[in-house]
């Protein structure tokens, strides 16, 4: 590999470790999603407020922590946003 590119691939994982840092010390619960609803990511804030294990969490449709009482609607308004990511009141 050419020497250009291990620097790349360094300052990549040295972006990615503080990302992951971050992330993981964040005060606030932060779960990712994909498109499809699907748990890709869960720091230990978000895990702590919801009683799940990250193992649970991972693959996991994000329905299962929406409130019921939204619940039904949830999918409608995740792919509503989807085809129009703006910022919208929660």
């Amino acid at each position: 590999m050419p020497e250009e590119d291990r620097l790349a691939e360094a300052e990549t994982e040295a972006r990615f470790a503080d990302y992951r840092a971050i992330f993981d010390a964040s005060p606030d619960g932060i779960v990712v999603v994909d498109a499809s609803g699907t748990v890709v990511e869960v720091n230990p804030k978000a895990l702590a407020m919801l009683g799940y294990e990250r193992e649970e969490m991972l693959g996991a449709s994000v329905e299962q922590v929406v409130p019921p009482s939204v619940r039904g609607r949830h999918v409608d308004l995740r792919e509503r946003y989807m085809e129009r990511p703006v910022a919208r009141p929660m």
